[in-house]
């Protein structure tokens, strides 16, 4: 696939099939998030892999718009050290991770949990993370239950060259 198909092509999926997703191919995962730039190449990025389905579950529960746990193969939980950056930092690895599960044809969907200080807290319990450390979101994984329909449709009108014009 073409890696500009990849990035128009990638959507979320929350349906996902029994079919598990080999060890090696979430390690690849996560190796494209290390692969991500950040702020003063600091890469502060780490990653928890889930694949324990008492956990997925638990995890389901802690917000109603993360009920696709319960089905996902698996899931990888984006750290990082938290400063001034931290949110890009996460997001740019983040984005990573969702462009490489799409070119393996690998459903995924961000989910986010920062700055919501309840969820990220019992995250952090759940995890046993250092303080140093702030967990940014969750990417679920599975292979799509069924064929993906392509998206796509794109508002050409919020492209602008050389300066903001909302009325040209």
């Amino acid at each position: 696939m073409e890696f500009a198909d990849v990035i128009r092509s990638r959507q979320s999926v929350r349906e996902y099939s029994h079919q598990k997703i080999q060890r090696s191919l979430l390690k690849e995962l996560c190796v494209s998030g290390l692969a991500a730039p950040s702020a003063n190449n600091k890469k502060p990025c780490e990653f928890i892999v889930i694949e324990d389905r008492e956990k997925l579950i638990k995890l389901s529960s802690l917000k109603p718009q993360w009920s696709m746990l319960k089905q996902a193969a698996a899931a990888i939980l984006v750290l990082g050290r938290y400063d001034k950056y931290f949110q890009q930092n996460c997001a740019a690895a983040t984005e990573n991770i969702l462009l490489d599960a799409t070119s393996r044809q690998i459903g995924s969907v961000w989910l986010g949990l920062y700055p919501n200080k309840d969820i990220v807290q019992a995250v952090k319990e759940l995890f046993k993370l250092p303080e140093t450390i702030e967990p940014f979101c969750f990417v679920s994984l599975g292979y799509p239950q069924q064929n993906i329909q392509k998206y796509v449709e794109y508002d050409f009108s919020k492209i602008y060259f050389e300066a903001y014009n909302k009325n040209a």
